[in-house]
């Protein structure tokens, strides 16, 4: 059996699996809410006021300009976190930010360009949320990061730094950038988190 058709073979198998598996756990999903629904009982846990230490929360959303980014950003923003919405595209991340404050009044957010596949961008974005925080607005804790962006290239291409642009996004980048943070993270009034968003994608590679 040459080498392709063995390749082949062990693709369709892993997008069999991941098929399989993503299905199942959507089922059980939709259980728990069903189950939670028929108790009556609720599926928000409370969380602390945002100046319940003498402090205003801000954290930071990657990939917020759409899907689960967006999503994540307008349900922190809900629960009272000034949310700095994170991305390569400007104009969308406008328009997020813009679509979230018409939703939900008297929610606090704002954007910052931020390109996962340049050393420079993440610098750049560094900068910025330090000096925000520190200089514009030294009340506010950096408590929760959220490193959501992700990208599935369908072709190969590389960052200004020869990396590929794949890896840079879905790890180098989003490695350097919670590195940099830490020491922000770490100045917190309340222990900060970090929250990294997988998927099941990293078992199409091959062994």
């Amino acid at each position: 059996m040459s080498s392709v058709v063995v390749r082949n073979a062990l693709q369709i198998d892993n997008l069999l699996r991941m098929g399989f598996l993503w299905t199942l756990i959507i089922m059980v999903s939709y259980m728990m809410v069903l189950y939670h629904l028929l108790r009556g009982s609720s599926i928000v846990f409370p969380r602390r006021s945002m100046a319940s230490v003498g402090r205003w929360r801000a954290c930071i959303v990657t990939g917020a300009s759409s899907g689960i980014g967006k999503v994540v950003a307008k349900a922190l923003a809900l629960e009272g976190y000034h949310v700095i919405l994170a991305g390569h595209m400007s104009g969308e991340l406008h328009e997020a930010v813009a679509e979230i404050k018409s939703e939900c009044i008297g929610v606090s957010l704002h954007s910052v360009e931020l390109d996962l596949c340049s050393v420079a961008s993440i610098l750049a974005f560094v900068d910025a949320v330090e000096s925000w925080i520190l200089t514009t607005y030294p009340h506010h804790d950096l408590q929760l990061l959220v490193n959501n962006a992700g990208i599935l290239a369908a072709s190969q291409r590389f960052t200004p730094e020869g990396y590929d642009s794949m890896m840079a996004t879905n790890y180098l980048g989003p490695f350097l950038l919670t590195k940099l943070l830490l020491p922000l993270l770490e100045k917190s009034s309340e222990p900060a988190r970090i929250v990294n968003v997988v998927s099941f994608t990293h078992r199409c590679a091959l062994k």
